[in-house]
């Protein structure tokens, strides 16, 4: 029995030694796209059109609405194939385009890494419960099925991380935020330092006011 659980601990140290096979790239590609508009709402009508265009959609759709500005954050999911033409779209756009950042990261070795060590998890799992049909002892078999525990718990992870991996790779992202500036808030600004030293004029009239009426208060002294 020793010798059984030996061999499947050492194997798995070397997941690479499992058979070679062809391997097709895995590129995840995401990026980063900031727009200053004027006419938010129209423009997000456009981005409507232009993800209906490529079967894409919206992971999280935010809107918020101050008095100086007004803002879209925009999640956007599509297949990686059409990524470029979308992105090229949306700049396409009336706008100014003040952020950029296009990323493409390639995870071909962890997918497939992380693949190989799955296979040779299923494997030892299929190993050890051959191993519990065989148990005599309760000791060994409490053991072997701790074993088990631990290889299915790997075996879990292994598969979330593939997956999550497919579904990266298979839809790229693009997390879009549109701006508009109010216009009113941009004169309100440039009058602000004016509005400031009338009410300065202001305040230091009432103060020399209050200090005139003390001194009359206090002329017969």
């Amino acid at each position: 029995q020793k010798t059984e659980e030996s061999t499947p601990d050492q194997k798995k140290q070397s997941p690479d030694s499992a058979p070679k096979q062809n391997k097709s790239t895995k590129i995840i590609k995401d990026g980063y796209l900031e727009l200053e508009v004027k006419g938010i709402e129209n423009v997000k009508r456009s981005i409507d059109t232009i993800l209906k265009k490529y079967n894409a959609y919206y992971e999280n759709d935010q809107y918020t609405n101050s008095e100086y500005q007004s803002n879209y954050s925009l999640k956007i999911r599509i297949k990686a194939s059409s990524f470029d033409q979308m992105v090229n779209n949306v700049m396409d756009i009336d706008g100014v385009v003040k952020n950029k950042n296009i990323n493409a990261r390639d995870v071909t070795d962890d997918y497939y890494d992380t693949e190989s060590r799955l296979n040779s998890s299923k494997k030892y799992l299929t190993r050890y419960y051959d191993l519990l049909s065989k148990a005599k002892s309760i000791k060994d078999i409490m053991d072997i099925e701790e074993k088990i525990q631990q290889i299915q718990i790997e075996i879990d992870s292994y598969e979330g991380r593939l997956k999550y991996m497919d579904d990266q790779v298979s839809y790229s992202t693009l997390n879009l935020t549109l701006k508009e500036n109010h216009e009113f808030y941009s004169q309100s600004t440039k009058q602000h330092f004016g509005k400031k030293v009338i009410n300065a004029f202001k305040a230091g009239g009432d103060i020399l006011a209050n200090i005139i009426l003390v001194l009359i208060t206090l002329w017969p002294l």
